[in-house]
């Protein structure tokens, strides 16, 4: 495969569209999608930014392996100045829209400025052309994509905004393609929105299915390694992902009533096996040969009829339990309603949570609410919410649609108690206090409270002996020790890094595959693009993109107290059930992160740290 080295820049507030090359000395050091984005926003971005301001930065950038014949390569990579956090925003998302840039020869679209009114891009093989989207403006994102669809062609690949961008709805995200790809988390929706782009279209361009022998050997091997993961046939059609939600809760380990309580209803058995009978289709992204997706038609209940796509573990648990629902197909409409108006399922669970909380506990002043009863598991009141805030249509949306950090502001000390997030995003399903590493990880993560930059799958996923085997330390195995988290951590954030640079799903790659020493990716990498790098040196990779994006969070402000959870997982010990006792002892375990990391005691790259990784002129 020929490296696509192209960087087009596209000025919306000139209607301008340039094309450059990418130096190769800047691909051999970071890649493509995650990797590059770090580098074009340290380049780019200036430091006076606001995240909402026509002179931020959107980035899209395909993964190295981006339409290559190498199986789930399909994730693309999305950048710019967070509106959420004010610090890196960053998402990948998969689908067919990379693949399909990666085919008109794009490795990065580069947007700034401002529309002076809507539009949309239209890429394909005659170049880039932005167009007027007037018509699309106040749209959802599934009827967004059918008009599109209808000018364009059936086989055009969509990202839209809904109107949750497009109102700057801070957490908004943005949408691709209708089997509802969400690149969510840092508000990338926001910076879409405030550009006044709608949607970038992208035509099939043109596909070369050739291959080598060593390729095609590769590619051979690797499919034997996906199918002979024991986890494999739970994988399709995202059986095990939907599982977690129940077994989190047997394990005492989820987030019931904003982390009130760990474990949940009997009838949490709802949001397991049962949500299969509504299953119509196996759904999966470019050249994946597992299919972890569905979509559902609703057979029975109030939402009989309902048609939507089979949620993440994550939007199915936090959309349940952590708001007091138990109705795993009310969980179901709340994701399909959040991907419809282009808002974050995570964020806007947590706020909901948040907000529950507290009204419990008498913290909110009854007029702000309008007479909304903001009950545990009160499904009415949760779809109010949602809308609210997507639209940002009430007193209570307008507060909650800009995110924890300002919302805290409005309820004041007391009420930053029962906020839970870092660094302005939603702490996920997990209760940290019961996972050491990925407590770590949400709290080190360059975005924000997520696990997937970090990946800190060996702590659920190795046993003692494989832990032993690949770290040295066993206890990485043991969730409630925090021994060799700081190490793993490290390393799963490298390895992370490269997956989203390459373009890689984390699901094939990391979770049935488990190429955690990156020994089969280099391979893939060499005999797919000739880029000759070892695995030592795309661990260094790794560690440089991680280094480059702790620059950019530098450079925006962040400080050591960011780096912490929630007072309550660090002072407050659970006080029931299997884990009962557990709390996260965050400092000894951050002290030794840094401290491997080669970051001084203020979580700051060191100078010789920078100047080893090539990024001292930043």
């Amino acid at each position: 495969m020929k490296l696509r080295k192209k960087l087009a820049r596209v000025n919306l507030s000139e209607s301008s569209v340039t094309k450059e090359k990418i130096p190769d000395e800047i691909l051999s050091n970071f890649l493509g999608g995650r990797g590059l984005n770090s580098y074009l926003l340290l380049k780019h971005l200036d430091n006076d930014v606001k995240p909402l301001s026509p002179k931020n930065l959107l980035v899209f950038s395909t993964g190295l392996l981006n339409g290559s014949e190498v199986f789930s390569s399909g994730r693309l990579h999305l950048g710019a100045l967070s509106p959420v956090s004010e610090l890196l925003g960053s998402s990948n998302v998969g689908g067919y829209l990379g693949a399909e840039l990666a085919s008109n020869g794009i490795l990065s679209l580069l947007l700034e400025g401002k529309a002076d009114h809507p539009v949309y891009l239209l890429v394909d093989s005659e170049g880039i052309e932005i167009r007027d989207a007037s018509q699309l403006w106040g749209l959802g994102t599934h009827d967004t994509i059918d008009e599109l669809r209808s000018q364009l062609g059936e086989d055009s690949k969509i990202a839209t905004i809904g109107p949750a961008g497009e109102k700057l709805t801070k957490i908004a995200n943005i949408i691709v393609g209708k089997d509802y790809h969400a690149a969510g988390r840092t508000g990338m929706g926001a910076v879409m929105g405030s550009k006044n782009l709608k949607a970038v279209a992208v035509r099939p361009g043109e596909t070369s299915s050739s291959s080598s022998s060593k390729v095609r050997k590769d590619l051979k091997e690797y499919m034997e390694r996906i199918k002979d993961s024991p986890d494999f046939e739970q994988t399709k059609l995202g059986k095990l992902d939907v599982g977690w939600v129940e077994k989190l809760f047997k394990m005492g380990a989820g987030s019931a009533f904003n982390y009130q309580k760990q474990t949940f209803y009997e009838e949490l058995e709802s949001f397991g096996e049962k949500l299969f009978d509504y299953v119509t289709k196996r759904r999966g992204c470019h050249r994946c040969p597992v299919g972890c997706s569905a979509h559902l038609k609703i057979t029975e209940g109030k939402r009989e009829g309902l048609q939507a796509k089979l949620p993440a573990f994550e939007p199915l648990g936090v959309l349940g339990p952590k708001i007091g629902n138990n109705d795993s197909v009310e969980s179901i409409y709340f994701t399909h309603k959040c991907d419809e108006l282009g808002i974050d399922a995570i964020d806007v669970a947590g706020l909901i949570a948040f907000i529950m909380d507290l009204s419990e506990r008498g913290l909110i002043p009854e007029q702000m609410t309008d007479d909304l009863p903001l009950d545990w598991g009160d499904t009415g009141t949760i779809e109010k919410l949602i809308e609210q805030i997507g639209l940002r249509s009430s007193e209570i949306g307008e507060i909650l649609s800009k995110g924890f950090k300002e919302a805290v502001e409005k309820f004041g000390e007391e009420a930053e108690k029962y906020a839970f997030h870092v660094k302005g995003l939603a702490l996920v399903t997990k209760d940290p206090r019961v996972a050491k590493g990925y407590a770590l990880g949400q709290v080190v993560g360059s975005r924000g409270a997520d696990f997937a930059t970090t990946l800190p799958i060996p702590e659920y996923g190795f046993s003692k002996e494989k832990a032993k085997e690949h770290f040295g330390i066993e206890e990485i195995a043991e969730p409630l020790s925090e021994r060799g988290k700081a190490e793993m951590v490290r390393e799963t954030s490298r390895f992370s890094a490269v997956l989203d640079s390459v373009g890689l799903c984390k699901t094939v790659h990391a979770a049935l595959v488990e190429d955690f020493r990156m020994q089969f990716l280099t391979r893939l990498v060499k005999d797919t693009t000739d880029l000759q790098l070892s695995p030592e040196y795309l661990f260094t990779i790794g560690e440089r993109i991680v280094n480059a994006e702790r620059l950019f969070n530098i450079r925006n402000g962040i400080t050591p107290k960011d780096d912490t959870l929630p007072a309550k997982f660090i002072e407050e010990s659970i006080e029931e059930g299997k884990n009962e006792g557990a709390k996260v002892d965050l400092d000894k375990m951050l002290t030794r992160f840094y401290d491997l990391m080669g970051w001084d005691s203020k979580g700051k790259p060191t100078s010789e740290k920078l100047k080893e990784l090539g990024l001292d002129s930043f």
